[in-house]
């Protein structure tokens, strides 16, 4: 049963609570059941989303409606503004906020405030040239192909030329087809030499363009003439006849650009051949395509090949296929006479066998059949003869006749035109001498030209000399085979020797003189026979013993250290002699070093070296400008050679420069100390430039990192404003648009076109900027106008934007209108560009900052907050006012109350 206390204290903290309820609610008697609605179309470019926002539920007793919409996490600030329609909104997250004043308490409104999402993931188009699918074109015959790579943007896309080589109508816009997701092709393959500027519109409005040039220079070159190649054939397996030369077309590039297009003319079948006697002009032009292994026939009606033996008979021509009078004659030449490689096989005893084979097999320089005979001089007998001889009877091309040593031949070779070629043909048997060096002479191994099937011995004889007199030394008898023997032991340096070898009927076999001299070295020298242009301190120097003529003997072991670190560079045990030691392809830098060479002939020798290094580069740096056509990156460096200017040769050293990490297909090409390196505003990324002293550049000595990220063209939405206001002394409202561009290259150009981007306003002023910041005077109150902005490149976009009435000025705001004792207020003001707030409000508080934060604020804090702002020639500031109300949320309960009983 409750006490008589606890229940009338539960109607006494009741009639409390009754009493405290007008302190937890406001005094007005505006209906607060109303809501935000919304529609969004998103921005499918820069800024051209939409958001319409209303009021929606009760709205019984609301007046004054404001909007305002704000960028989340970014400056770009929309309102407040009575009309509910916000245009040109960019892409991103943003703030609802609806205030409504109430109609019988106007000192009071209430805010509200709801996220949204402005959908959309529009990127400005960029384009570049694709290198590997365009084509320059000849400085004198227009045979260019361009092809773009463009990414990003709202297709479908609109390309315009609007620079081209003089005769080129420009602007112009071009048929194009699309090659793949990002290639796109102009239909021409015919554009001439000289430089482009392309253009890219989207179907946002966004322009964007690239330069660069198709002039490939003098693209006609002149093939390699291989004289050799050419031959007449009635063999039956060409079908041809001896009015046919047949050519075989080498095609032999430059380095470099130049060269790499001429292969890619080639390729595309752009060029022509013609052959003629020389002085004559040609009419059997060809289509010089690579089929049949690059083999071009020439009908030479009525001339026969044996019509161009004499010398610079023959002319060859190219020339340009769309092009008939670009032509350039490549030189003359003359058929080659008929020749042969011959060969020998030596045979059992006495004699060998004779090879005669035509210089190319079925490629000689005559027509078929041809007649072989071979003659002995001394009798003139016919020792073979081959009246009907045809390729294509010889698989290998040969004629074989077995012959006898030291006796003459003659070989006479008759084709079907009645062209003669004759070889004289002689072999004797030869002495092959090898040598086993000693410390204090020499052994003599002697192995001459022989079979092992050849059962009769023969005999070397031994013979010193001097002057007209032979002293025999010794004698042996040696296997006609060919695996050498040692001839009398050791023989002495520098003393003439004769050996004769005889077969055992005393016929000659051969006879050859030997003098053998100490070569081993006093000293040496070096010489640097190669270096890597690409590596630092790394090449090749050879040692060479000294004086002249000294040899590294046999079984000699040379090692070469490093002193300073005692590094062993290499080492070699020779397995023969030999004039020269080299080091391969070693890291060598500057400093001494120790040759030692252990020849077996007791302490080793030891030469010292003072090495100067190879290749080094220091002093490495570039400058960078941005420029329409991207990042121009002008690289320097020092380029040394054994730490001097000058490589062996004499010439320049020189340190080249290259991209060895790119972005995409961007390859610019290899420049040196003055050039530039040009990564196009199209492929950002990071880059890396190597440096070596060879325009390879394979391998970087040194590295120079770049990141390019260019920024594309666009607004500045904390410098960006536009308002309306009457100027002191004046009656008409002035327009002000305050504008900062950013991104592309200045300077950058302002034109203000009407609300619906059809025609420009006649009489808005036309502003140029170099820093991108300019004010407009120009515009009607509440009016909406589309700013088109551009750079210097010719980037370009519109940005709609609507004028702020100062007549009437709504610009001051917050997101907290009604808040508790003890939170935070958050004043706020619309963008104005650059201009001084002045924040005014209850017992004396004042702000300089846009938007203003009071912190903790209490009750005295409730009242009107005024913010005067000096723009433009608006004369004195202009105000905007909001009400803030702080009320005290809480109530005390005692709480001893809590645990009373209920009944």
């Amino acid at each position: 049963m409750q006490t008589f206390s606890s229940k009338y204290l539960g109607l006494i903290f009741a009639f409390l609570l009754l009493m405290l309820l007008p302190t937890l609610s406001d005094a007005q008697t505006c209906n607060k059941g109303w809501g935000i609605g919304y529609t969004i179309v998103q921005s499918t470019c820069q800024s051209n989303g939409v958001v319409t926002l209303g009021v929606t539920g009760v709205t019984t007793g609301l007046n004054n409606i404001n909007y305002r919409l704000k960028q989340i996490g970014g400056p770009l600030t929309f309102g407040p503004s009575n009309n509910n329609v916000f245009t040109g909104v960019p892409s991103g997250r943003y703030t609802v906020e609806v205030s409504a004043y109430c109609a019988t308490d106007p000192s009071y409104f209430h805010t509200k405030s709801v996220p949204i999402q402005v959908g959309g993931n529009y990127t400005p188009p960029t384009i570049v040239l694709h290198s590997g699918r365009s084509r320059l074109s000849d400085q004198n015959c227009p045979s260019g192909i361009i092809s773009l790579d463009v990414k990003f943007g709202l297709k479908p896309y609109t390309f315009r030329i609007l620079e081209a080589p003089a005769g080129e109508t420009v602007p112009s816009e071009p048929t194009f087809t699309q090659a793949s997701t990002y290639f796109y092709d102009f239909d021409r393959q015919d554009y001439p030499a000289g430089h482009y500027k392309v253009e890219v519109e989207d179907a946002c409005g966004y322009k964007t363009n690239t330069e660069f040039d198709l002039d490939g220079g003098d693209l006609l070159f002149t093939p390699r003439v291989m004289s050799s190649r050419f031959y007449a054939d009635v063999d039956g397996q060409r079908g041809l006849d001896c009015n046919t030369l047949r050519y075989y077309c080498v095609a032999e590039f430059p380095a470099g650009t130049a060269g790499g297009m001429m292969g890619r003319l080639w390729r595309d079948g752009l060029y022509e051949v013609a052959l003629a006697p020389t002085g004559q002009t040609p009419t059997n032009w060809t289509e010089w395509v690579r089929t049949d292994n690059g083999v071009v026939n020439f009908d030479m009606t009525p001339h026969h090949s044996q019509d161009f033996t004499a010398k610079n008979s023959l002319e060859l021509w190219v020339r340009f296929k769309n092009c008939p009078t670009r032509v350039k004659s490549c030189g003359t030449f003359e058929i080659q006479p008929i020749y042969f490689y011959t060969t020998f096989e030596d045979m059992p005893c006495e004699q060998y066998r004779y090879y005669a084979q035509l210089s190319y097999g079925a490629n000689g320089l005559f027509c078929y059949p041809l007649h072989y005979t071979i003659t002995r001089n001394s009798d003139g007998a016919v020792v073979y003869d081959e009246p009907n001889w045809l390729k294509s009877t010889h698989g290998d091309g040969k004629s074989t006749a077995q012959l006898d040593y030291y006796e003459k031949y003659t070989l006479r070779v008759e084709d079907a035109a009645g062209q003669v070629h004759t070889q004289q043909v002689i072999r004797n048997r030869e002495i092959h001498p090898t040598y086993e060096r000693l410390c204090d002479g020499y052994n003599l191994l002697i192995s001459p030209t022989g079979k092992a099937d050849c059962t009769a011995p023969l005999i070397a004889t031994l013979y010193s000399v001097q002057g007209a007199t032979l002293t025999k030394v010794c004698e042996k008898t040696l296997a006609q085979d060919e695996h050498p023997e040692t001839l009398c032991g050791k023989l002495t340096y520098g003393k003439l020797y004769r050996v004769i070898i005889t077969y055992p009927s005393g016929k000659p076999l051969a006879q050859t003189n030997i003098i053998l001299y100490n070569q081993f070295p006093e000293g040496f020298k070096t010489v640097n026979i190669s270096y890597n242009g690409t590596m630092r301190h790394r090449g090749n120097t050879r040692f060479l013993p000294t004086p002249n003529g000294r040899v590294f003997p046999a079984g000699a072991i040379l090692t070469l250290t490093r002193d300073d670190t005692g590094e062993v560079i290499k080492t070699e045990t020779l397995t023969a002699a030999r004039t020269y030691f080299d080091t391969g392809d070693k890291d060598m830098p500057p400093g001494s070093y120790t040759l030692t060479a252990d020849m077996n002939c007791g302490t080793p020798m030891q030469f010292h070296y003072d090495h100067k290094g190879y290749i080094d580069i220091t002093d490495v740096g570039y400058t960078a400008v941005e420029t329409c056509a991207g990042l121009e990156i002008t690289p320097t460096a020092t380029a040394t050679f054994e730490g001097g200017p000058n490589l062996p040769d004499g010439t320049l050293v020189k340190p080249y420069f290259r991209l060895i990490r790119s972005v995409g297909s961007v390859n610019p090409p290899v420049v040196t100390n003055g050039g530039k390196i040009v990564l196009p505003r199209a492929a950002p990324g990071e880059y890396e430039i190597g440096v070596a002293a060879h325009p390879n550049v394979s391998m970087a000595i040194e590295r120079i990192p770049i990141s390019w990220a260019p920024k594309s063209l666009s607004l500045v939405g904390t410098a960006t404003a536009a308002y309306a206001c009457t100027p002191q002394g004046g009656t008409t409202p002035q327009g002000h648009i305050l504008l900062k561009a950013e991104g592309g290259v200045p300077p950058y150009h302002f034109e203000v076109w009407n609300a619906a981007n059809t025609a420009i306003e006649p009489t808005a002023p036309v502003v140029t900027s170099a820093t991108g910041e300019v004010e407009i005077n120009y515009g009607a109150p509440q009016t909406s106008y589309t700013i088109h902005v551009r750079d210097a490149c010719g980037n370009e976009f519109p940005q709609r934007v609507t004028l702020h009435d100062f007549s009437n000025p709504v610009f001051a705001g917050t997101t907290t209108p009604n808040i508790c004792a003890g939170d935070d207020i958050h004043l706020q003001c619309v963008n104005l560009g650059t201009v001084t707030y002045q924040w005014s409000g209850p017992n004396g508080w004042t702000s300089t900052d846009k938007n203003p934060i009071i912190p903790h604020a209490r009750e005295a804090a409730s009242g009107t907050y005024t913010v005067a702002v000096t723009v433009g020639n608006c004369g004195a500031p202009v105000s905007s006012s909001v009400n803030v109300k702080v009320r005290t949320c809480e109530v005390l309960v005692n709480p001893h109350l809590r645990s009373v009983p209920q009944e």
